[in-house]
């Protein structure tokens, strides 16, 4: 029961961060218009303003806006391209390594999360030079 409490909480956090990035998208690319956000994404208005009352965005729409908006896969999902933080570079990979073990029940999560900790070891690497 404490995998499926660990997954639950972790599409609940998820769920959070998409509705968190997609309401700063259309307030910051829409200057707040869903009818010009959903225009350009091809959706009905209706949608927009579903996603934007903290509807659960799906794989399919995190996927469209991602790309229509010309954001980096996993954009939604809260991943950039840069990452800022307070810690130093080891800190910050040793807490990736524990989100991997503590969070990652399926293998498509174990392999997003390692993909983020190989770049957080990227960019380690070439602060160091």
């Amino acid at each position: 029961m404490v995998i499926m409490n660990n997954y639950s909480n972790m599409a609940s956090k998820r769920k959070e961060i998409r509705n968190v990035r997609f309401k700063e998208l259309l307030e910051n690319d829409f200057k707040g218009s869903r009818i010009d956000m959903a225009n350009f994404l091809g959706l009905a208005p209706d949608l927009i303003s579903r996603y934007a009352k903290n509807k659960g965005i799906g794989e399919d729409i995190k996927n469209l806006v991602e790309e229509k908006c010309k954001k980096n896969r996993d954009w939604l999902d809260g991943v950039d391209d840069q990452i800022y933080y307070d810690r130093n570079d080891e800190d910050l990979i040793n807490i990736l390594k524990d989100v991997i073990r503590l969070a990652g029940n399926t293998v498509e999560e174990r392999e997003r999360f390692k993909r983020i900790i190989k770049f957080g070891e990227e960019i380690s690497k070439s602060s160091e030079s």
